[in-house]
């Protein structure tokens, strides 16, 4: 069994904007699970929250050729790769 968890961003500051993406790669996401982790920016009581964004993913690897477990394990990562440039990219680009 492989597992691979790659963390895609951290300490992004929460909005419906970065839920509403999340959710939505979460959903269309087809090589991994994408989840969110909500917490508080701070000790303080009133503290904005932030998140965590990873990217989870466990397959067999048994009967996998190097190269066949190679490929999957790029595709994954570039999944992970276009997840986080969407998840931390300016609004309106």
């Amino acid at each position: 069994m492989v597992s691979l968890t790659q963390i895609l961003a951290w300490d992004l500051p929460m909005d419906s904007r970065i839920r509403n993406k999340v959710a939505r790669h979460a959903r269309d996401t087809l090589l991994g699970t994408v989840s969110l982790v909500e917490k508080s920016a701070g000790a303080k009581r009133n503290s904005k929250k932030v998140g965590d964004v990873l990217l989870r993913y466990n397959f067999p690897a048994a009967g996998l050729t190097d190269d066949a477990l190679r490929t999957l394990i790029l595709l994954v990562l570039s999944t992970g790769t276009d997840v986080r440039r969407d998840l931390i990219a300016a609004p309106g680009t």
